[in-house]
């Protein structure tokens, strides 16, 4: 049970961010033959637009882990290496703190649209809009647990480095 958690953990964004990539190439190959036998299938731009939301979510979230995301490396080249950690570590912390704060600002949402009783428009099965919220409390958790891995890991790291020399 823990191993399979733990394998969810590791897996989640990465192949979240694979089905819905997949998922949105199909959907826009259906758009273009539509137009190119002109059928039309009105439903193709609109799920599109939701599984580009879930991309970009699931994607920050896998850029995350493999510290891939948006960073300070330009300051970073300018300054000694101790300050060079700290710059670091206060630019995770930011970057944590920003991810909390919109795990419970995501909530909000979902909680706004789930009361708000909001559907999509033109899919030929309408569903709740809480439904394509959902993502934004759930990848920002995922990112917030994939920070406090990198800055234990980056703590340890240094520590370690410190009692070398």
């Amino acid at each position: 049970m823990k191993r399979g958690l733990l394998k969810i953990y590791q897996n989640f964004d990465k192949m979240g961010a694979i089905l819905a990539m997949a998922a949105m190439i199909g959907v826009t190959v259906l758009q273009i033959v539509g137009r190119l036998t002109a059928v039309h299938v009105p439903w193709t731009i609109e799920i599109s637009r939701y599984l580009l939301i879930y991309l970009g979510f699931l994607g920050l979230s896998e850029a995350t882990k493999t510290q891939e995301h948006i960073g300070t490396e330009f300051l970073q080249h300018w300054v000694g290496p101790k300050v060079k950690f700290y710059l670091w570590l206060f630019i995770q912390i930011c970057f944590l703190i920003f991810s909390i704060f919109m795990v419970y600002s995501g909530i909000d949402m979902v909680k706004m649209h789930h009361l708000s009783r909001q559907f999509t428009v033109s899919l030929p099965l309408n569903f709740p809009i809480s439904y394509v919220s959902i993502i934004i409390p759930v990848a920002f958790g995922f990112t917030s647990m994939h920070l406090i891995g990198l800055i234990r890991k980056g703590v340890l790291e240094e520590r370690i480095e410190r009692e070398k020399s």
